[in-house]
C-alpha cells in the first residue's frame, strides 16, 4: 500500500527510494522466513544471518523517523510493534 500511495502522487522521487528502501528490508525478512520452513537442511547457517540482513535494515529506519519533530511518534510506533511481534510470537509458539 505504501508503495501504491508513493507512485500515486506522480513523482517518481518519492516512489522509486520508497520502494527501494521496502525491498531492501523485505527481501532479507523473506529468506530469513523461508529459511526458518527449511533450518532441517543445509540452509541452518543462513538463518542467522538473514535477520541479521532484515534487522540491519530496519536499524536503518530509525534515523529517518526522527526528522521534523516525529520522535515521539516514531518510538511509540516501534515499541507498539515489538510489543505486538512479542505477544503474537508468545501466543502463536
Amino acid at each position: 500500500m505504501a508503495i501504491g500511495v508513493s507512485f500515486a502522487t506522480g513523482d517518481m522521487q518519492v516512489g522509486i527510494p520508497l520502494t527501494t528502501a521496502i525491498a531492501i528490508q523485505d527481501i532479507p525478512e523473506a529468506l530469513a522466513v523461508d529459511m526458518a520452513l527449511r533450518v532441517a537442511s543445509a540452509f541452518a547457517l543462513g538463518y542467522p544471518i538473514a535477520m541479521g540482513l532484515a534487522s540491519g535494515a530496519m536499524i536503518e529506519v530509525i534515523p529517518e523517523t526522527h526528522r521534523n519533530g516525529h520522535e515521539t511518534p516514531a518510538a511509540l510506533g516501534r515499541m507498539l510493534g515489538f510489543g505486538v511481534m512479542m505477544f503474537l510470537d508468545t501466543a502463536l509458539g
